[in-house]
């Protein structure tokens, strides 16, 4: 058996995501007469969407061995052998606490920093979708999807058992 949820992005990051995106559409256009920096926008744009596909969030699922979180273009997996624990998890919103990664543009995703539990890798669509994974090397995971108090309830049966 198994469960799998969507990623639901908060309306801060669709707004982040279709202005971050038009700005670069825009500067593509507005630089198609001049060479260098037609290409560069290009370039940009290209990149960010690569970047994007690779490290956004589509959808958490959770059989009776690993967490997998689904990417557009990757997949992340994390064993239950390897989760120490799980519990429900509200990241601060505040972009400041981002140390390299996404703090709204297509989700939230990359290493943030909490003063409650440290340094942790995030995927995650919006704020008040979210759960931590505590891992037995020390590592915390925050991921987040549609109904996750239901897959905090799943996770914690199958790393008692």
């Amino acid at each position: 058996m198994y469960m799998k949820k969507s990623v639901t992005w908060s309306n801060v990051s669709v707004i982040i995501t279709v202005v971050v995106m038009c700005i670069l559409v825009c500067g593509m256009i507005f630089s198609r007469d001049k060479q260098p920096e037609y290409t560069v926008f290009a370039v940009m744009i290209a990149l960010v969407i690569i970047v994007m596909w690779y490290y956004s969030p589509v959808s958490v699922t959770v059989d009776d061995r690993a967490v997998v979180v689904k990417k557009r273009i990757s997949v992340k997996t994390i064993p239950i052998s390897s989760i120490e624990s799980v519990a429900p998890f509200t990241p601060s919103p505040w972009v400041n606490q981002r140390m390299c990664g996404s703090a709204g543009f297509a989700g939230y995703w990359g290493w943030f920093a909490d003063s409650d539990i440290g340094r942790y890798f995030g995927y995650f669509g919006q704020t008040s979708d979210c759960f931590l994974l505590q891992l037995k090397n020390g590592r915390r995971y925050v991921l987040g999807c549609d109904d996750s108090p239901s897959v905090v309830s799943y996770i914690s049966d199958l790393i008692v058992k």
